[in-house]
């Protein structure tokens, strides 16, 4: 047996130290978690092992493990700094790439995207007895491309990196009115690709390339296909 995980995922725990590229002894202090507890981390493209023969009948090697969010990204062939993808489904989550050094908020940002109010509640105003299901189903999907934009001015003022394309993908991205309204609220091009679910491709790429199936970054730009572009009106 193997106990490891990669580095998007123990990033995503808040106690791995992504300037020491390590697990944080400070902040396991403060919980009381001894470090001997957590997994090796290794490379998101690695040999993890493989499974059990009596799972599936064979032994299969796993060549990848990765965190949903950045398995989207690369999936979305976000190699180049600026790039952005937008993921649309069970939540909203923007992601930028920043290059090779971890950027830090200096702005409390990264708890506040854009807005953190526990208390927050949902309302429907200006109705009318003229009023239809139709208004409201429309006032809700607005919402969501709205919401869109207020993360989409943090981010840019937060990292200042010039952005250089956008991609869309995840359930709600297969809605067409709130794609066009966000690339209208953006002012930007959208580019959705044909099969939305790109976290599973961004994962299967990866080991691909460590299994060499693939041998570059380049080959998976190529097996990109987009759906629709929404150009901003």
């Amino acid at each position: 047996s193997v106990h490891a995980t990669d580095y998007s995922n123990a990033s995503s725990t808040g106690i791995f130290d992504s300037y020491q590229m390590c697990w944080s002894g400070f902040l396991c202090s403060l919980v009381s978690l001894p470090l001997s507890i957590f997994p090796e981390v290794e490379n998101t493209g690695h040999n993890f092992g493989c499974t059990d023969p009596s799972i599936f009948g064979v032994s299969i090697p796993i060549m990848s493990l990765m965190a949903d969010q950045q398995a989207a990204m690369f999936g979305e062939c976000c190699f180049d700094v600026g790039d952005v993808k937008i993921t649309m489904g069970t939540g909203t989550f923007m992601d930028i790439n920043t290059g090779s050094k971890p950027h830090t908020s200096v702005t409390a940002a990264y708890r506040t995207a854009p807005l953190n109010d526990p208390k927050a509640c949902a309302s429907l105003m200006g109705l009318k007895p003229s009023t239809t299901k139709s208004h409201l189903v429309r006032a809700i999907l607005e919402s969501v491309a709205f919401r869109n934009k207020q993360l989409y001015e943090t981010m840019l003022r937060e990292t200042r990196i010039p952005i250089t394309k956008i991609r869309v993908d995840g359930g709600v991205s297969s809605n067409d009115f709130i794609m066009q309204l966000t690339a209208d609220l953006f002012g930007r091009k959208l580019v959705r690709p044909q099969h939305h679910e790109r976290s599973c491709l961004g994962a299967a790429f990866v080991a691909g390339l460590k299994a060499g199936f693939w041998s570059t970054q380049e080959e998976l730009k190529k097996l990109q296909s987009s759906d629709r572009v929404f150009l901003p009106r």
